[in-house]
C-alpha cells in the first residue's frame, strides 16, 4: 500500500511540474496556488472563537460554509462542534488528571 502512495505522490509532482512548466512558474509556486484554499479554509476556521457559541443561530450567523469545486461545501455543523468541544474537555480533564498523579 506504501508503493501506491509513492506512486501517487510522484505523479502530483510530475502533475505540478508540467503546470509550472506550462505557465512560467516554479512548482513550490504551483503548489502554494493549489493549497491555498484549503489553508485559508483551515485558518479560518481556527480563528473563529466557537468556544462562545451557544446555539446553532449563533453559529449561523458566523460565515462557516466554504464551497470547492469538484469537491462541494465544507461547512461547520453545530452537533459537530459541540462533539468536538466535548473531546476537547475530555482531554484537558484526563490531561489534567496525569498532571496531578505526577505530583
Amino acid at each position: 500500500m506504501n508503493d501506491n502512495k509513492e506512486i501517487d505522490d510522484k505523479k502530483i509532482k510530475a502533475l505540478i511540474h508540467s503546470l509550472g512548466l506550462k505557465y512560467g512558474l516554479q512548482d513550490d509556486i504551483i503548489n502554494k496556488v493549489i493549497n491555498s484554499p484549503y489553508k485559508f479554509t483551515r485558518e479560518t476556521i481556527s480563528n473563529m472563537n466557537l468556544d462562545d457559541i451557544e446555539t446553532e443561530e449563533e453559529l449561523e450567523k458566523l460565515k462557516t460554509n466554504f464551497i470547492y469545486s469538484y469537491i462541494g461545501k465544507i461547512y461547520v455543523k453545530f452537533y459537530f462542534m459541540l462533539k468536538i468541544r466535548q473531546l476537547k474537555e475530555m482531554i484537558k480533564l484526563r490531561k489534567n488528571g496525569r498532571d496531578n498523579e505526577c505530583e
